[in-house]
């Protein structure tokens, strides 16, 4: 909470801190289990592709019975499965490289979002702050929230997750991302607005 910690005003205090729910990295880890399941596959099609025609210019008419054995020698002869796979065309291999690396790098951007995404109530605001070098920070004063909406699913409302709305009089709206335990950030904000409404402090 680097920004929110240097922005403090005096006499302003940390209420509550957003973090990123797990689910959050673990769709994030899933773009690499994508990319790599995509990049296998399409190499393997590649290379069964390249078996498949080789059994059917050397072996023609092979009987169902014979066509495993037809395959196991026709990949032997093309100097086994490294071999073939090794041998695929270069368009194969760049576009198997191209996907994996398209889902490295929406990984990537989802951990430096987690990362530099700073989401913080304190006595006297709502600061959401995102980015390092290029700050896009919205704020809404205690005092100007309207409302509060929680959207969470059936799988948030059982992992514990879900997506804050909060609403400004007059200063638009700040969507939150997917944080842990949106409805004690929601009970925070509402005992915040409460205590600031009668006056007294935390």
């Amino acid at each position: 909470m680097l920004y929110i910690q240097q922005s403090l005003n005096p006499n302003e205090e940390i209420i509550k801190v957003g973090h990123f729910h797990w689910w959050y990295t673990f769709n994030a880890m899933m773009w690499l289990v994508i990319g790599a399941a995509m990049m296998i596959g399409i190499l393997y099609a590649a290379y069964y592709w390249e078996v498949m025609q080789f059994v059917k210019s050397n072996y023609p008419n092979v009987p169902d019975n014979l066509y495993d054995r037809a395959w196991n020698e026709a990949v032997e002869q093309k100097g086994g499965f490294m071999n073939v796979f090794l041998s695929s065309h270069i368009a194969v291999k760049l576009s198997a490289f191209a996907v994996f690396v398209v889902c490295v790098l929406i990984f990537a951007q989802k951990m430096v979002i987690k990362s530099t995404t700073e989401i913080c109530l304190t006595t006297e605001r709502l600061v959401l702050k995102r980015g390092v070098i290029a700050r896009h920070i919205e704020e809404i004063s205690v005092d100007r929230i309207e409302g509060v909406d929680v959207f969470q699913g059936i799988l948030g409302r059982i992992l514990g997750f879900g997506r804050i709305n909060v609403r400004g009089m007059g200063v638009g709206e700040i969507d939150l991302p997917l944080i842990a335990q949106p409805v004690d950030f929601k009970k925070a904000i509402d005992r915040s607005r409460s205590m600031r409404r009668s006056g007294n402090n935390f």
